[in-house]
């Protein structure tokens, strides 16, 4: 007998793509990859280390 999952990380997934797929629809790619750029630089823990991984891709 199977075990009832507390946690189930397909079902997650799944919830969070469709709920992308609506918040970018009739967005541009152009205009999706700014929101995802965007969301990306102005969050507090992964914002600053991109920023950094960024910066030392350019060579500053």
């Amino acid at each position: 007998m199977k075990k009832k999952k507390e946690f189930d990380c397909v079902q997650m997934k799944e919830e969070v793509q469709a709920k992308l797929l609506k918040e970018y629809e009739g967005l541009s790619d152009e205009e999706v990859s700014n929101r995802r750029q965007e969301k990306i630089e102005s969050h507090p823990v992964i914002g600053p280390l991109y920023r950094k991984i960024d910066a030392t891709q350019v060579g500053i």
